[in-house]
């Protein structure tokens, strides 16, 4: 029952911070939609995926790797001070590396990528951003690892309003666009980073364990590739729907994503809240009572993702100042259901991580998913647009969680993958409902009912593992309790 609560806990604060955050891009959609194009979309959706893959290769997943070694031995508190105390150092090292090389090299080597986009200042002020934001990741990624759910949605939160005050200064005030939206990154990452040094890293080993690095790196490299190209299989579809069909078009795509990405939200909070969990319990928990709380997890995501799909048509409707987004809204049904198989991945991305035993061929998993992704892109594009590019993702993440599946069953770990893909399929089914040519006022009645349909038999499954009403209760008045009282959850 513990073990619930801890993933409860976690999973709602985590969650109420993403949420907040994810919610601002559409709470601020109808001011935003005011003073930024279609074609602004486009590049903004391109320059992240680009801010991304800099992040990902300038971090080298050291902080993933840290979750998983401050639990090896007894003293967690002595590998915390050693771990992240090098951690900070070889961020800022690779991160200063990276953006000096790219400044130089960038111009020329993104240029396939950015087509009409110029390097500067997108791509300048994204570099420029990189050292910082990566040391707030990492304080953020050990605030997740040692469980401090309440400081870490306290932090968060001054972060995103920080962030969210500074773009709307720039952009509303100074009209600078997407620029101010990566000006404020740069403003609102150095703040927090400084924050970080004096919470964290001060009080932590700042020098270079060499025994440890090479035990990181055996640990990270193979993770970087695979998250790496895990981020290829994410994007491919937006750089090429970029170079075939151009800005305006991949912007639309940009707003469905968007949409999309508030269900991402729900599904990386209870990953981050199952992960701690999965790596402490796994040799005290049976194997059935695992599976019982995946299980449990993934249905509701699936009713989360099946809400969102039902209702991003009048999301983008009542919000946005801009009639000709409204598009988008066809698209996410696809999208949706390919993060719920990411999630699936992510579960058996978990099993390999534990094991230790094949993550070195993680990298294998990404590898063809980003090959399929690809190749079925600039297939499907020519002759389906947007359509094209959203189940070319889908059919990269169906690719790569066989692998993965793959790969957990020889670590030693059999997961049933049969109740999954039956959840995934009716799902999928019941997101199509928007589809019907029917008048919009029996479609509204028809989504509702089968969404409070699905949580009914949500709820009477939880039961079956756990006391819901009684969980829910004690965690929310721990919760309340703990905020007004300044006390660390």
């Amino acid at each position: 029952m513990s073990n619930l609560k801890t993933i409860t806990r976690n999973t709602f604060l985590y969650t109420i911070s993403s949420v907040l955050q994810r919610a601002s891009s559409i709470i601020f959609f109808p001011i935003f939609s005011s003073y930024l194009t279609k074609g602004d979309y486009g590049i903004q959706g391109v320059i992240y995926y680009i801010a991304a893959i800099l992040n990902i290769i300038g971090e080298m997943q050291l902080s993933r790797v840290g979750t998983r070694l401050i639990y090896d031995g007894n003293d967690v508190n002595e590998n915390v001070r050693r771990i992240y105390g090098m951690y900070f150092i070889m961020i800022i090292i690779f991160k200063c590396l990276l953006g000096g090389f790219l400044y130089v090299t960038g111009p020329y080597l993104l240029k396939p990528f950015l087509n009409d986009i110029s390097f500067d200042p997108y791509v300048t002020l994204t570099l420029i951003a990189m050292p910082a934001s990566g040391i707030y990741g990492l304080y953020k990624a050990y605030l997740q690892a040692t469980d401090k759910g309440t400081k870490f949605i306290k932090v968060d939160m001054l972060y995103f309003l920080s962030n969210v005050s500074l773009n709307l200064y720039f952009i509303i005030v100074h009209g600078m666009g997407v620029s101010g939206l990566l000006l404020s990154t740069i403003i609102s990452s150095v703040l927090f980073a400084i924050y970080a040094y004096f919470d964290l890293f001060r009080k932590t080993y700042l020098r270079i364990d060499f025994t440890l690095m090479k035990e990181s790196l055996r640990l990270a490299l193979p993770l970087l590739f695979f998250i790496l190209l895990g981020m290829f299989v994410d994007g491919s579809d937006k750089i090429i729907l970029n170079s075939k069909l151009g800005k305006d078009v991949s912007g639309i795509f940009y707003i469905a994503t968007m949409l999309a990405a508030f269900f991402n939200v729900f599904r990386e909070s209870s990953n981050q809240a199952l992960i701690p969990w999965f790596y402490r319990e796994k040799n005290k928990t049976s194997d059935a009572r695992i599976a019982q709380v995946l299980f449990l997890s993934f249905g509701a995501m699936c009713i989360v993702g099946l809400g969102i799909s039902y209702f991003s048509y009048e999301m983008i409707y009542i919000l946005s100042g801009n009639k000709e987004l409204i598009s988008a809204y066809r698209y996410t049904p696809l999208i949706i259901v390919s993060a719920l198989i990411v999630y699936v991945s992510q579960f058996y991305y978990m099993i390999i991580m534990f094991y230790k035993i094949h993550t070195r061929w993680l990298f294998l998993t990404t590898l063809s998913g980003w090959l399929v992704n690809m190749g079925a892109c600039y297939l499907l594009i020519d002759y389906f647009g947007i359509y094209g590019a959203a189940l070319g993702n889908m059919l990269g993440v169906i690719t790569l969680t066989i692998v993965k599946a793959w790969l957990s069953k020889i670590s030693g770990y059999h997961l049933n993958w049969k109740l999954f893909t039956i959840l995934i399929l009716a799902t999928q089914a019941l997101s199509l409902i928007i589809f019907l040519p029917i008048p919009y006022l029996y479609l509204l009645p028809i989504k509702i009912a089968i969404t409070l349909m699905a949580l009914f038999v949500l709820y009477h499954y939880a039961n079956k593992v756990v006391d819901v009403n009684k969980l829910f209760m004690e965690q929310w008045a721990l919760i309340r309790n703990r905020l007004t009282t300044n006390k660390p959850v």
